[in-house]
C-alpha cells in the first residue's frame, strides 16, 4: 500500500508485510483499511499509520468484496457472498474493536487423487437477492404530489434481473402505474419481457371534459451490445387501451360519461445507443449519451394509434478545472399518422421561461446548454437539530429550441424594420440552484425569454422537483 501526497506528488510505501492481493484500501482517523485473501478468502486488515501495526478485523470462509466507512467512523459496511447471495454487512464501531483469539479451522490432513463416488451435474438455483430499493418524490402544478419506487434484483452472477417500478402516492393502488421487467443476460444477446400498466388523465375547458386513458401492455426486448458502450435496442409491444371520455352538463350541473373506447395495437421499435456518459447524484459528469430510435404501430381495430416516429436525443458532459461541468443536450422528434404525437419543450426540463405546452408540435428541436458548478459546499446546522443539507449546486443556462406542425408556415425568423428576429425559434437564458435532498432534487430556476440581442416578456420564476439532464 502507498500514499500520495497531493502538495509534492511524493510516494511513499506505508506497509511493512507484503500481503497477497491488497484491493479497495480505504483511510479512516489515522488507519487504512482494505482486504486481502492471505488465507484464501478476502477478510478485512487495518493498519495504523502511526506505527505501521496490521490487524485483522475480520474472519470469515467468504469474499469480502467493497468495504466503506462512514466519516464517524461508528459504521463499517462490506458486500460478500454466502449462501448464494451477496449481501450488504454492517459493523458497528469498527474504532472500538478489541482483539479476540479465534481457533484455527482444521481441515482434512489426508489427501488423494480420487474418489470412488460418481457425481452428476446440477443447474445451479437462480436465487435472487435486492441490489436496488430506492423511491422520488416530485411535484407537478398539473398533478400534484407524487412519488414512484425502483426495485432491482439480481442472481449470485448477474445473467438475471427482475425490475420492479411503481407508483408510491396513488390514492388508489389500482389506479397507479406499474412495470415489471425480467432481463436475462445471458449470451451474446440480452433478452427480455415486461408487462405494465400506465394511465393518464387529461382535462378540457371547451367542452368541460376529462379524458382517462388505461394502457395494458406486455414488451418483449431484445438487446444486441456490440461493446461496453453500444448496443442495439430492440423492442416489440403490445398494448391494450381503455378510453373513457367524462364530461360535465352545465344545465343539470352534473357528470356524465360521454363514451368509453377501446383498441389495441402492436408497436415495434429500434433504437442504437451510444452511452459511456459518467453520471453523478447532480446529472452527468463526463462523456457521451446518444440515441436514436424509430418506431411505428401497427393497428388491429382502431386508427386511435396510427401514428410513427424518429426521435434522437444526444447529450455531452465535459468536467474542467475539478469544479466546473459544461453539459449540453440536442434532441429532436418528428411524427407523423393519423394520431401522431404532439411533443411539448417548454416549461420545466425544456424552455424553463415558456408555459409547459406552450411551444410544441409534432416536429419539434430543443438545444440546451449548463455550466454547472457548486454555489454553496456543506451546509450544516448545529441548532437547534444538527442537520447536514450537502451542497447547493448552481447552474447558468441556455434554452433554444422549436416546435411546430406544418413545414409550410414554419418561420424560424422575420424581419422587423431593419433588423431580423426570432418567430417560431424560441429561447431563453437564466440561473438556477439545485439542492439533493436524498429522495428528491430541489430545482429553482429563474429564466427570461430572449430574442437575439434583447430580453423579452417578465422574468419566469419556477420551482420543481425532479430530475435533470
Amino acid at each position: 500500500i502507498y500514499t500520495l501526497n497531493l502538495n509534492d506528488n511524493t510516494i511513499k510505501k506505508v506497509s511493512n508485510k507484503t500481503f497477497c492481493n491488497i484491493s479497495r484500501p480505504t483511510y479512516s482517523d489515522n488507519y487504512i483499511y482494505f482486504t486481502s485473501n492471505d488465507e484464501g478468502f478476502g477478510n478485512i486488515f487495518k493498519m495504523n499509520l502511526s506505527n505501521g501495526n496490521v490487524e485483522k478485523i475480520s474472519d470469515v470462509m467468504f469474499d469480502i468484496g467493497n468495504i466503506s466507512i462512514s466519516s464517524n467512523g461508528k459504521w463499517f459496511a462490506f458486500d460478500g457472498v454466502k449462501g448464494m447471495r451477496r449481501d450488504i454487512y454492517l459493523i458497528k464501531n469498527v474504532y472500538n474493536l478489541t482483539s479476540k483469539d479465534i481457533a484455527p479451522i482444521e481441515f482434512n490432513k489426508r489427501y488423494t487423487d480420487s474418489i470412488g463416488m460418481a457425481f452428476s451435474e446440477n443447474k445451479a438455483r437462480n436465487i435472487f437477492s435486492i441490489d436496488v430499493a430506492m423511491g422520488y418524490v416530485g411535484y407537478s402544478s398539473y398533478g400534484g404530489v407524487f412519488g414512484q419506487g425502483v426495485f432491482l434484483f439480481s442472481d449470485l452472477y448477474g445473467d438475471n434481473e427482475l425490475m420492479l417500478q411503481m407508483d408510491l402516492g396513488s390514492y388508489n393502488i389500482l389506479d397507479g402505474n406499474y412495470y415489471l421487467r425480467y432481463m436475462n443476460y445471458k449470451g451474446r444477446f440480452n433478452k427480455g419481457i415486461a408487462i405494465y400498466k400506465f394511465n393518464e388523465l387529461y382535462y378540457y375547458n371547451q367542452p368541460i371534459s376529462i379524458r382517462i386513458l388505461n394502457n395494458y401492455g406486455t414488451s418483449a426486448y431484445v438487446d444486441y451490445p456490440f461493446d461496453k458502450f453500444t448496443r442495439i435496442e430492440m423492442n416489440l409491444n403490445y398494448d391494450y387501451y381503455i378510453d373513457s371520455i367524462i364530461r360535465y352538463d352545465d344545465i343539470a350541473e352534473q357528470w356524465y360519461i360521454a363514451g368509453i373506447y377501446s383498441y389495441h395495437g402492436l408497436c415495434p421499435s429500434v433504437a442504437f445507443v451510444y452511452d459511456n456518459a459518467l453520471i453523478g447524484y447532480m446529472g452527468g459528469i463526463a462523456g457521451n449519451l446518444f440515441r436514436l430510435e424509430a418506431q411505428r404501430t401497427v393497428v388491429f381495430n382502431s386508427d386511435m394509434i396510427d401514428y410513427y416516429s424518429l426521435s434522437s436525443d444526444y447529450r455531452h458532459y465535459v468536467t474542467f478545472a475539478n469544479k466546473y461541468t459544461l453539459a449540453t443536450r440536442l434532441l429532436a422528434c418528428a411524427g407523423d399518422g393519423k394520431n401522431v404525437s404532439t411533443y411539448t419543450i417548454s416549461g420545466t426540463g425544456g424552455l424553463r421561461a415558456f408555459d409547459y405546452g406552450e411551444v410544441a408540435g409534432t416536429y419539434i428541436w430543443l438545444f440546451q446548454n449548463e455550466l454547472r458548478f457548486v454555489f454553496l459546499k456543506d451546509i450544516v446546522f448545529d441548532n437547534p437539530i444538527p442537520f447536514h443539507f450537502g451542497s447547493i449546486n448552481s447552474a447558468l443556462f441556455m434554452d433554444i429550441g422549436s416546435g411546430f406542425s406544418d413545414f409550410g408556415n414554419y418561420t424560424p425568423f422575420e424581419r422587423s424594420g431593419s433588423f431580423y428576429q426570432m418567430k417560431d425559434i424560441k429561447a431563453d437564458i437564466g440561473v438556477s440552484l439545485r439542492l439533493n435532498l436524498g429522495i428528491a432534487l430541489i430545482i429553482f430556476d429563474i429564466s427570461r425569454e430572449v430574442n437575439l440581442f434583447h430580453l423579452e416578456g417578465n422574468t419566469v420564476y419556477s420551482l420543481s422537483l425532479g430530475g435533470i439532464y
